[in-house]
């Protein structure tokens, strides 16, 4: 967070960052903040200074913002090699000293109201929200009027606030099924254009829900499970909370449990037997007066391997039949392995593997037709991607960029396609004395340095005789990745 909340020009601003909670080591000191302004420009490292006053872990930085600034860009890093960009979002932190909101960190009851002064044109913003498991869409129940989704954003219309200034207002943000911790969102002008820095990066900002009650809100606090952050717990798992409220709901990995009217309000949740790992209770009281106060209670929820052969003829990796997946791991000497997919992301660190033998994890699912990724859990200690996967996507975590950290990968497949019907079974290679080959880098065949090159371009030679014209009857490609 940083203070003031609404920074000017030629005045002063205090930058705080919490090692616990942010991604850098705990052990971070000192931290340092990668700063510029203006779209990154005169940027530098700059050490903070540790503030045990703010709490543990926090370190602080004050900056004198220069008279012509119009955003301050800022990242952190140990200048070893780890940065935290906005919680490993990879969009980094851009404060703009012409765009505001009000309240500056919102309680979900209120409705954030953002307001861009000094601006020529109107347009949209484009959002998403983080509700624990990375950004997403909202849930159409916080869409406001005319509010529309392209490019996996919702885009809210602008409205005009007088001379070269618009607002929009967002929330309130009450359901359960979607609570929500941060809104991230940049513009998108009337022409088309985009909020851009002087450097031409499209600009993004945050807006992080404060769920801390007001005097207005029920009062409710935790009886169990046990106060202790991240305590050790085996299914079922008891929840009790006392305190005044009209009526309490109980929420685990965004499922409604249990509701209870009466104090002590208490509800039970029985995990599936694959389930466990870092989980969050969250409980949902509301007032007479229609206000909501959040609870959240964090604990480790204990797993237990389950001994079961394999199914026969199952494969290492995926194996599809129908609708039946089966996930298949080699991995002997491993406390557990649990698979993290599309399917199953409201579980933080996936579900736990089934074990044949001493050597082979397994897994199994039903899936509808469609596609999917998926990446295995090994011990908590990494995720890595399927190693006789087909197919792989790479993006860091924001979906937005290719990533070369191996954490990133996961492996894709798809459920309810038609099987290629393969029509060269009368192909007879060419002996070995009569082989001409032809050399080449997919990306750069087609000539056209604007244009990288794709597999399409060679298949289209081919089929209009330019290898046969050259008398080449093999193609050997280059490694992608040069």
């Amino acid at each position: 967070f940083w203070e003031p909340e609404i920074p000017v020009s030629g005045g002063d601003i205090t930058i705080y960052y919490n090692t616990i909670e942010g991604t850098l080591p705990d052990d971070t000191a000192p931290v340092y903040i990668h700063l510029g302004y203006n779209g990154w420009q005169n940027t530098d490292d700059y050490e903070m200074s540790y503030a045990p006053d703010v709490g543990n872990g926090w370190w602080r930085y004050i900056y004198s913002i220069p008279q012509d600034a119009e955003t301050i860009d800022f990242v952190f890093t140990d200048l070893d090699g780890n940065w935290d960009n906005n919680g490993g979002m990879g969009l980094d932190w851009h404060i703009s000293l012409s765009y505001y909101w009000f309240p500056f960190s919102p309680n979900p009851n209120d409705t954030v109201s953002i307001f861009l002064d000094n601006v020529d044109q109107g347009g949209h913003i484009a959002w998403t929200v983080d509700a624990g498991m990375g950004h997403e869409l909202p849930i159409e129940e916080y869409w406001p009027n005319d509010s529309f989704v392209e490019d996996e954003y919702l885009f809210t219309p602008l409205i005009e606030n007088g001379a070269n200034s618009y607002t929009v207002e967002l929330g309130s943000f009450l359901n359960g099924d979607q609570v929500i911790n941060s809104i991230k969102f940049k513009i998108r002008w009337d022409d088309g254009s985009w909020d851009e820095g002087s450097n031409g990066q499209i600009m993004s900002y945050d807006i992080y829900l404060d769920y801390t009650p007001t005097e207005d809100d029920p009062y409710v606090f935790f009886i169990s499970p046990t106060p202790d952050e991240g305590a050790e717990v085996s299914g079922p798992v008891s929840f009790s909370v006392v305190g005044s409220a009209e009526y309490v709901e109980f929420w685990v990995n965004g499922e409604l449990i249990e509701t209870d009217s009466s104090s002590p309000f208490q509800a039970t949740w029985y995990p599936d037997e694959n389930l466990f790992g870092e989980t969050t209770g969250i409980i949902r009281a509301i007032g007479e007066n229609g206000r909501v106060t959040y609870l959240f209670r964090n604990f480790y929820l204990l797993y237990s391997i389950v001994n079961e052969p394999v199914p026969d003829g199952t494969n290492d990796g995926v194996n599809i039949d129908g609708n039946t997946v089966i996930i298949a791991l080699y991995a002997p000497y491993k406390d557990y392995v649990a698979i993290k997919g599309s399917w199953n992301s409201q579980f933080s660190d996936g579900e736990l593997m089934k074990l044949s033998g001493d050597t082979l994890w397994w897994y199994q699912i039903e899936l509808e037709d469609g596609a999917y990724t998926y990446q295995y859990n090994v011990e908590g200690e990494k995720n890595i991607a399927d190693p006789w996967s087909k197919d792989v996507t790479w993006l860091d975590p924001s979906g937005q960029w290719e990533s070369s950290d191996y954490a990133h990968a996961k492996t894709a497949f798809s459920v309810g396609n038609d099987e290629f019907v393969w029509t060269d079974e009368n192909f007879v290679r060419p002996e070995q004395k009569d082989v001409i080959i032809y050399e080449m880098h997919i990306g750069d065949f087609n000539g056209d340095p604007l244009n990288t090159g794709i597999f399409q371009d060679v298949t289209e030679k081919i089929q209009e005789g330019y290898f046969n014209d050259l008398g080449i009857n093999t193609i050997e490609l280059m490694p992608v990745n040069e």
